[in-house]
């Protein structure tokens, strides 16, 4: 369950963050749903303190999961270290991937850069968000295939069978959070600047 304290989730000290911890906007992140009719800053700020917030926390308490099980089993499990091996590759990129969120395009939603750029630079970051979005997906699809569907009925020990739990709620709020922003947020945002909404699958 998600905490619901009083004080910011762990999250990068910007002026961005720090502004949207500010009333009304907390109560808008937590309490707010329907994200295709609220603002477009309100919007970025749930998917800051939603999905951002939980990539910062649960990326690096997997890391631990996975160097623990594959020091334990990886000599008889190889899949183990593939694994690893492409669950290290996502997390380098997912946090460059969200801190550029954060400092360019976000900001921009928000009205809170003056210097965020012309249409054309937020056009060609939506265009780059969404190539990584797609190389996420299929690094997911390669992690569930190694990882048997994380099926815990099957786990090598208690270790083990949490590590397959993280990692299905990893992807499960990976594919949410990148539905959000594709078919939501960058379709309003190019709505907004006059250009057609890219084709989804």
């Amino acid at each position: 369950m998600e905490a619901r304290s009083a004080s910011p989730p762990p999250l990068r000290n910007t002026a961005w963050t720090s502004a949207l911890w500010s009333p009304p906007w907390r109560r808008a992140i937590l309490g707010e749903r329907d994200w295709r009719e609220v603002p477009l800053a309100r919007l970025c700020e749930h998917i800051v303190y939603r999905h951002h917030a939980f990539l910062r926390r649960e990326l690096p308490r997997i890391e631990e999961l996975l160097a623990e099980v594959v020091a334990r089993h990886g000599s008889t499990q190889p899949t183990l270290v593939g694994l690893q091996g492409d669950f290290l590759d996502l997390y380098g990129d997912l946090l460059d991937h969200i801190d550029q969120e954060e400092e360019v395009l976000f900001p921009f939603c928000a009205g809170l850069d003056a210097d965020a750029g012309p249409a054309d630079r937020v056009l060609e970051q939506l265009r780059m968000h969404e190539a990584a979005h797609s190389d996420v997906g299929e690094t997911l699809a390669r992690m569930r295939e190694m990882a048997g569907g994380y099926d815990s009925s099957a786990s090598l020990g208690t270790t083990h069978k949490v590590l397959l739990e993280s990692l299905q709620g990893l992807e499960q709020d990976l594919h949410q959070h990148i539905h959000e922003e594709n078919n939501v947020l960058f379709r309003r945002l190019r709505d907004e600047l006059g250009e057609p909404a890219a084709a989804t699958g």
